[in-house]
């Protein structure tokens, strides 16, 4: 019997190239948010995500060194305002990105297999 069972989270090392991916999708997704419940309300909810700044042309400016926890707790803001609707609306916004990069690590709930799982 070991003695220690507990194992390490792995730790990803991010390249500046998936940093990048990483801020198109999180201004994707703020940009598609806007379309529907308007671009004050869409950017009063991206401001409050840790590790996230992005300005009032939806670009991203910065981003923590755990971007999926940062996706994640921003597509979790806009599920309090809308749901289930604003898990579809993110998962439409980054369709593009996610099929391009399919190996880009994203939070659970944005993960897309094939184009067949969209539902718009």
């Amino acid at each position: 019997m070991r003695g220690n069972t507990k194992q390490k989270p792995i730790e990803q090392k991010i390249n500046n190239s998936q940093f990048e991916l990483y801020k198109e999708v999180i201004a994707a997704i703020v940009k598609a948010q806007a379309e529907v419940i308007g671009k004050d309300l869409a950017l009063k909810k991206a401001a409050k995500v840790p590790g996230c700044v992005i300005n009032s042309n939806f670009q991203v400016l910065s981003i923590s060194d755990n971007p999926v926890y940062v996706i994640q707790s921003l597509v979790n803001e806009y599920y309090l305002l809308s749901s289930y609707s604003a898990i579809r609306i993110s998962q439409k916004a980054i369709r593009k990105i996610v099929l391009d990069n399919p190996d880009l690590p994203l939070p659970q709930i944005l993960l897309i297999a094939t184009e067949e799982q969209f539902i718009f």
